[in-house]
């Protein structure tokens, strides 16, 4: 017959630095929040402020997501209208292309490209695919360092 441990008995310590705590886990999320935003262009890369980044966005004509209460999720098709369109927005202008550019190069109106970057509307996957072809490969997080 085997002893068994008292119910009272405490587990044993976790060894340190293996599980994030809430507070390494915040002032990573907050670090990553003011880290620079690299961007390519044809000939040159430009490191800016994340804030500065996020004024630009703004100023390009890219929306927002909408604002929503702890514990709230974002609207499903809303999010993705806008997520496509701010994706939109920055690499056509990583790419240096202007809207009629785009348009004209991926064979979609420029109707199209413009309410597609006001998240008026979701593309076709068709539309996206022709979009795609034209705009420059997604540079991963983890190919910028």
């Amino acid at each position: 017959m085997t002893a068994r441990k008292p119910a009272s008995a405490k587990a044993p310590a976790k060894a340190p630095g293996k599980a994030p705590t809430k507070a390494m886990a915040k002032a990573a999320a907050k670090a990553a929040a003011h880290a620079p935003v690299k961007i390519r262009t044809r000939g040159a890369v430009f490191i800016i402020p994340r804030n500065q980044y996020h004024n630009w966005l703004a100023t390009a004509g890219a929306p927002e997501l909408p604002i929503i209460r702890r514990g709230q999720y974002y609207p499903a098709l809303d999010y993705l209208r806008i997520s496509i369109a701010r994706e939109l927005v920055r690499r056509r202008i990583g790419a240096d292309l202007s809207q009629s550019a785009l348009a004209e190069r991926a064979g979609v109106s420029r109707a199209t490209i413009a309410r597609t970057k006001l998240g008026q509307m979701i593309p076709t996957e068709r539309v996206l695919k022709r979009i795609e072809r034209v705009l420059p490969p997604e540079i991963s997080p983890a190919s910028q360092h």
